[in-house]
C-alpha cells in the first residue's frame, strides 16, 4: 500500500493536491507545519512526501534529515526561481522538486514517476474485469469503464489489502481523504452498491465486492493482480 504526506500550510492548496492525488495512492495525509509534519512523518511513515520548504513555524530543510529516514521519497515545492532552495534540497536528499505555481498534471507526473521506483504495477485482469491503477485505464467486459475519484480509491484499497478484510472506517479514511464528513457509513454502502452494479457480472450475487458483515468490505476474486 502506498501512502502520501502533503506537508503544506495553505489549506485550501493542500486540499485541492489531496484531491488531485488521490487516485495515485492508497492513503493520503496532511500536515500544516512542522509541528504536525514531525509527528505525521513518525506516525504513518509515507510512501511519497511532497514538502514544502516555506513552513510557517521552521524549515522545509530542517524537515529533511527526518523525511529521508521515515519516508521512501521526497518531492520538494519550493518558490519559482529559487535555484538555490533547489540545488540545497536536492543535495540534502530530495529526489525531485517542483516550483510554484505548477500545473496539476506535471504534478502527477513527477508523483507517478516516483511511485513508479517504488511499487510494481498495481492492477487486476481477468476475463471479464481489468484495472490498471497506473495507468488509470479500466474496462469491464472489454469495454470502457467510467469510474469516479472515490471509485478508484475503493477499489485500489481493496485491492492492495490482498484478499483481507477491510474495515468501514478505513474506507471511509481513504476514499474520502481529508473529507472524512463527505462520507460515512450510508455513503460507503451506495458506494459500494455502485461499483457493483458497475463491475460485477451479477450485483446481487457480488463475485468483487464481497461484505463482510459487521465488519467491511473484501476484495473476492483470486487471480493475476497486483
Amino acid at each position: 500500500m502506498t501512502s502520501l504526506l502533503i506537508i503544506e500550510d495553505d489549506a485550501y492548496l493542500a486540499q485541492g493536491l489531496a484531491t488531485a492525488l488521490a487516485p495515485e495512492v492508497d492513503t493520503v495525509f496532511h500536515a500544516a507545519n512542522y509541528v504536525e509534519a514531525v509527528t505525521a512523518l513518525k506516525d504513518h511513515q509515507p510512501s511519497l512526501i511532497l514538502l514544502d520548504i516555506q513552513l510557517p513555524d521552521g524549515s522545509g530543510f530542517d524537515l529533511l534529515p527526518l523525511a529521508q529516514l521515515e519516508a521512501d521519497r521526497i518531492i520538494c515545492l519550493t518558490v519559482k526561481d529559487a535555484e538555490w532552495e533547489i540545488v540545497r534540497a536536492l543535495e540534502a536528499g530530495a529526489h525531485d522538486y517542483l516550483t510554484k505555481p505548477f500545473s496539476l498534471a506535471e504534478l502527477r507526473a513527477r508523483v507517478r514517476a516516483q511511485l513508479r521506483e517504488l511499487t510494481p504495477n498495481r492492477h487486476y485482469r481477468d476475463g471479464y474485469l481489468q484495472l490498471d491503477f497506473n495507468q488509470l485505464v479500466f474496462t469491464v467486459k472489454a469495454s470502457d469503464l467510467s469510474l469516479s475519484s472515490q471509485e478508484i480509491r475503493f477499489l485500489s484499497h481493496l485491492l492492495a489489502a490482498g484478499g483481507q478484510t477491510v474495515s468501514r472506517p478505513a474506507l471511509i479514511e481513504a476514499v474520502w481523504p481529508m473529507d472524512q464528513a463527505g462520507g460515512g457509513d450510508n455513503a460507503l454502502s451506495m458506494l459500494a452498491a455502485r461499483l457493483r452494479q458497475k463491475i460485477e457480472p451479477d450485483p446481487h450475487q457480488p463475485r468483487y465486492i464481497q461484505t463482510v458483515h459487521g465488519r467491511g468490505y473484501r476484495w473476492g476474486e483470486e487471480g493475476p493482480h497486483v
